[in-house]
């Protein structure tokens, strides 16, 4: 029988807010400004690109065994502060020196680490705070959006370098709080588990679920995020080069919080269009939203209209994250939560973002950075073709996206 979503009160939302919200401070920097500074330190847009790419495809098999240990033997609470505190102390020491072979070696320990942090973040949070993920995953989304904003804001004085160090000091006040969350699911849904260390099980799980066609879905249009992911800083500051804009850094910075501040929003309102839209309805927003915002990009449009695209980000990312993290949450098996929680983040972010790292970075020597857009788009409309098939297949209930 498949437990219900305890009532979630104050008192125990709370504690996950603080955990997303410190941990979105790391990727506030991360995201939108380590390719660059990867580039400044004398990097081509390739070989960025395809250091950046190391991360996804690490995720693509090191989530799964950390979320089958922790569905078999691990405590969640101490593996999350040894994956938290030994990432951030990796980053550290590696990202002195961004360049070769130790740039390389670095990133890979440091993904082995950092990569299964987000699925089993969700994957406490789904058991724990279901009908409440959104507003804890939110405070993530505002932290991004602050750090990210004070990030551009203060590049004008301080060196990229040196903002790379908020990085580690997050990860490890992240391991700090994860000990003040409620995962009193953890035992349960342990002692449940009876699912071998097999990758071709836990898919033969999904294909039985019928999930197949989805996780292709949401891998293919992952792929169409990574021009954006990996090189939209580098994108933007050469568009406000061409446009005469001063203070690039700043701007920068705001055309990433444009983005994440509707994404904000967006995640308060989640389960108000998840009950009032029909999932048909919600993927073509998500994929709609996309086209347009890409060929804005790929059209090299002035830096005004490059900013107004940014907030149809909220609904080609946010709702995509929602719906799809719930989606998987709401099929899976009690005793395989995490399983299929960190199968979707290695087959979605992982090799999807590692196929879109190693397509974009080789592009991106031989196109302009905005044609990148272009290939974007293909996969967005590739990525319809089986999301149609599956929801031609499948009736889903809407509430049990919230309620699980």
């Amino acid at each position: 029988m498949t437990p219900t979503a305890p009532t979630t009160s104050a008192p125990r939302l709370i504690p996950f807010m603080w955990l997303y919200g410190l941990f979105f401070v790391s990727w506030g920097i991360l995201i939108p400004y380590f390719v660059l500074y990867l580039v400044e330190a004398g990097n081509s847009r390739r070989f960025a690109t395809w250091v950046f790419s190391l991360f996804p495809l690490v995720a693509f098999f090191a989530p799964p065994i950390w979320g089958y240990l922790m569905d078999r033997v691990l405590n969640r609470r101490i593996t999350l502060t040894v994956l938290l505190t030994v990432s951030g102390a990796v980053f550290l020491v590696f990202s002195r020196h961004p360049e070769g072979y130790w740039l390389i070696g670095g990133m890979l320990v440091f993904s082995l680490f950092a990569t299964p942090v987000i699925p089993t973040l969700d994957a406490i949070s789904l058991r724990n705070i279901r009908a409440q993920f959104a507003t804890a995953r939110a405070m993530g989304t505002l932290t991004f959006l602050i750090t990210t904003l004070l990030g551009g804001a203060i590049l004008e004085w301080v060196p990229l370098e040196s903002l790379m160090f908020v990085i580690p000091v997050a990860l490890w006040l992240t391991g700090i709080a994860v000990w003040f969350v409620d995962d009193t699911g953890a035992d349960e849904d342990r002692a449940g588990s009876r699912v071998p260390l097999n990758i071709f099980r836990i898919l033969a799980s999904v294909r039985k679920q019928g999930l197949l066609l989805f996780f292709l879905f949401g891998m293919l249009y992952w792929i169409s995020f990574i021009p954006y992911m990996h090189l939209f800083s580098v994108f933007l500051k050469e568009m406000l080069v061409r446009q005469g804009f001063d203070n690039v850094g700043l701007w920068i910075g705001i055309g990433w919080a444009i983005s994440t501040l509707v994404e904000f929003f967006l995640f308060l309102v989640s389960n108000r269009l998840i009950r009032h839209f029909r999932l048909p309805t919600l993927f073509g927003a998500i994929l709609f939203s996309s086209l347009l915002r890409y060929t804005i990009f790929a059209l090299a449009a002035p830096i005004w209209l490059i900013l107004a695209a940014q907030t149809l980000h909220s609904l080609g990312f946010a709702l995509f994250y929602i719906v799809g993290t719930r989606l998987v949450a709401s099929q899976a098996p009690p005793h395989m939560r995490n399983s299929y929680q960190t199968l979707w983040a290695s087959l979605v972010i992982g090799l999807g973002g590692f196929t879109g790292g190693i397509l974009t970075g080789a592009a991106s020597d031989l196109l302009p950075i905005e044609h990148l857009y272009w290939l974007a788009n293909t996969f967005v409309l590739l990525s319809a073709i089986p999301l149609i098939l599956f929801l031609r297949h499948r009736q889903l209930d809407n509430e049990r996206l919230i309620t699980g």
